[in-house]
């Protein structure tokens, strides 16, 4: 006995127009959320140029082997002798001569420290020029949207030049293209300067610190993330399968920019007296000469204290704790710790974690009684505290001691960025007593 088919429905236009609708209400939906679609680009940009930027810094030393056997799981091969005890991934160390085919001498290369140095500075440089342009035209166009987009691309761009150079294993220096675009389109400066503008702009009913501690707290989970994967999976799988990760991951966060960010959103800065860019040029020079007037001028002057606060926070607060995160790494591989690569991520992934939590608890804490630069303050103390306990261990559970002493750290830069804000914008939104 024969079935007889069931006969579907036709789809009329209706049924196509319900469907659109229903797919362009989701989009309106989840743009209703800027403040959470803001932190999962800046999730998914600090995992995946963090993983780029760990990997890019390590190729130089591994450049030699790999030119000898690119499928190695090399860093599995690097083996500190048994009597020694080197600083960080051979610091010191100049990488392995590979025999030339024709029998002459290859000229001596150069140290990997060096072409690291060249490579950061390759996308630092320009980025932290250009940001000073772009954040004059983000708020001259109040349009942050826009340098998210541009600086987002650049860090794909990077992401690809590194694919490219460990997919055919090429010098260090091919690295160096992919970080100038980088760079040129504004790289870190003015993809933290535009988030953090996009939620000040935002008018929300929490202040613009809890939004900064907020955002410091995803950017730390990343970074915790990052530290404990990505030259894990390098270790066991080469380097290709996570920087392509990593371009996948840049390539989805310029997408979701562009889809989900909504464009306009200027709530703080609506009454922005509008420049043409060309007078901006002036207001920039007079301010640099002024910060070190007011702060040497005899007398009282209503904006003296904002120029020493900023003074602290760029000599004394910005300086030494990069300068820490830069050195710490090193310091832990040398003597007396003599820590391998493994202990290094393991330490890295806590401390970062350990920022993120206690950030979020410090300004929960005290936000209701003590004032932002008290609590950076706290803070700074704390941070400290932990570098001179480190800088004295000699045993591995004093060391990851002082991770617990340093979450208080956490709550340090959110706090600032909130002062910083509030100086500038003449509001209190950022302070909260």
């Amino acid at each position: 006995m024969e079935e007889t088919a069931t006969e579907l429905p036709a789809v009329t236009a209706a049924d196509n127009n319900n469907y659109k609708q229903s797919k362009y209400n989701l989009l309106l939906t989840i743009r209703k959320y800027p403040f959470v679609n803001i932190l999962i680009v800046i999730f998914l940009v600090i995992f995946s140029i963090g993983t780029v930027n760990e990997l890019s810094d390590s190729y130089p030393y591994f450049y030699p082997l790999l030119r000898i056997a690119p499928n190695a799981s090399v860093f599995q091969t690097i083996v500190r002798p048994a009597n020694s005890c080197l600083p960080y991934r051979h610091l010191n160390n100049t990488p392995t001569k590979v025999p030339s085919p024709t029998g002459s001498t290859p000229p001596k290369p150069l140290p990997p420290i060096i072409w690291i140095s060249i490579i950061n500075l390759s996308s630092y440089l320009p980025g932290l020029i250009l940001s000073v342009v772009y954040s004059v035209w983000s708020d001259l166009y109040q349009n942050r949207k826009i340098f998210l987009v541009l600086c987002i691309t650049g860090f794909l761009f990077q992401a690809v030049g590194s694919v490219l150079t460990v997919a055919t294993t090429a010098s260090p220096a091919a690295i160096i293209p992919g970080n100038v675009i980088s760079g040129l389109f504004g790289n870190y400066p003015t993809f933290l300067f535009s988030c953090y503008a996009y939620v000040v702009d935002i008018d929300l009913k929490i202040s613009r610190t809890t939004r900064f501690v907020i955002i410091q707290f995803v950017i730390f989970v990343a970074e915790a993330i990052t530290a404990t994967t990505s030259e894990r999976w390098a270790k066991y799988y080469g380097f290709k399968p996570p920087l392509i990760f990593a371009v996948v991951l840049l390539a989805l966060a310029v997408i979701y920019t562009v889809i989900f960010l909504q464009a306009h959103l200027v709530v703080a800065t609506k009454n922005y007296e509008i420049k043409r860019a060309k007078d901006h040029i002036p207001d920039l020079w007079r301010n640099f000469p002024k910060f070190f007037k007011t702060i040497y001028k005899p007398g009282e002057d209503a904006s003296r204290k904002y120029y020493y606060a900023l003074l602290v926070i760029f000599f004394f607060t910005m300086f030494p704790t990069t300068g820490f995160a830069e050195i710490i790494n090193i310091y832990l591989a040398g003597y007396p710790l003599c820590w391998n690569l493994d202990q290094i991520l393991e330490y890295d992934t806590y401390r970062a974690a350990s920022f993120a939590i206690g950030g979020i608890v410090v300004w929960l804490a005290f936000k209701k009684i003590l004032s932002e630069m008290s609590i950076a303050g706290i803070g700074m103390t704390f941070f400290t505290v932990q570098i001179g306990i480190l800088s004295m261990a000699t045993h591995n559970p004093t060391v990851y001691g002082t991770i617990a002493v340093g979450a208080v750290g956490g709550v340090t830069f959110p706090c600032i960025y909130g002062q910083l804000s509030s100086v500038v914008s003449n509001e209190n939104q950022g302070l909260e007593r």
